[in-house]
C-alpha cells in the first residue's frame, strides 16, 4: 500500500478543471499508474484520494493505491510533492 501527499497548483489550467471534477481529477491520478493490462480498468490499481482544503501553497490530495506511482506522468507543473 502507497500513501502520498499531492500539492495540486490551482493556476494550472488543467489542475482547475481537475479540481472542478473528481471524475477528471481520478482520470489525471490514474496517468501515474501506467497502462492497465489488457481487458481491465485503471481502477483495479486500488486507487483512493481525498482533496483536502486550499492552503496558501496550493491544494493537498492524498492518493492512497495498492501499486506505486509514477508522478513524473502528471502534467508539467500540475503539483508538486
Amino acid at each position: 500500500m502507497h500513501l502520498s501527499q499531492l500539492i495540486i497548483n490551482p493556476q494550472h489550467k488543467q489542475a482547475q478543471i481537475d479540481l472542478a471534477s473528481p471524475y477528471q481529477l481520478h482520470r489525471t491520478l490514474a496517468r501515474a499508474f501506467g497502462d492497465a493490462p489488457e481487458g481491465r480498468h485503471r481502477a483495479h490499481h486500488g486507487v483512493l484520494f481525498r482533496v483536502e482544503a486550499p492552503r496558501p501553497g496550493g491544494v493537498p490530495v492524498l492518493v492512497q493505491s495498492a501499486s506505486t506511482p509514477d508522478w513524473r506522468s502528471l502534467p508539467a507543473g500540475w503539483a508538486t510533492r
